[in-house]
């Protein structure tokens, strides 16, 4: 959540609702312009309002602002490695697990800018793509999903490819 610098403030109250004619609760005060809401939980939408705070004169704070709302969505993937698995010649993507997913999507490509298509869902932090042939080019992308609400699901992640050998 961000807002607008009051160049007199000294610092701001953050406060949150699950409605916006909810009761506000204080969450945090902060100096910056903005407030990262880390205690968010994945597919709810929060309603924000904040109070400017003047240190020498508290009689001059703000009344709360006019509400704000964001929808709490799972962060893109990160960490995408790929291993190309010797035994089976097949390759295995990796990536760093995601906070609050139940599941991945991945989808693949032969051509990085190209249209990336549905493979498979996964619940582990990997996939071995059984169907990739010898000698080509492949690239990734993967989604974090919240199955309790897929309007919270990541966006793709950034791709990574790999050549596999003949």
């Amino acid at each position: 959540v961000s807002w607008n610098v009051e160049s007199e403030a000294d610092k701001y109250y953050v406060y949150r609702a699950t409605s916006k004619e909810g009761t506000y609760s204080y969450l945090k005060s902060t100096t910056k312009a903005y407030y990262v809401d880390n205690t968010a939980v994945a597919g709810k939408v929060y309603y924000y309002k904040v109070r400017a705070v003047y240190s020498a004169n508290e009689n001059a704070n703000s009344s709360l602002s006019d509400y704000t709302y964001a929808r709490c969505d799972l962060p893109q993937p990160k960490g995408l490695k790929m291993n190309n698995i010797a035994s089976s010649g097949k390759p295995e993507v990796v990536w760093t697990k995601v906070l609050g997913a139940d599941k991945y999507y991945v989808y693949r490509s032969e051509t990085k800018t190209g249209t990336y298509s549905y493979l498979r869902s996964t619940t582990k932090n990997y996939y071995t793509d059984s169907t990739a042939e010898a000698g080509k080019t492949y690239y990734y992308k993967v989604r974090a999903v919240y199955s309790a609400n897929e309007n919270a699901n990541s966006v793709q992640s950034s791709a990574i490819g790999i050549t596999l050998n003949k």
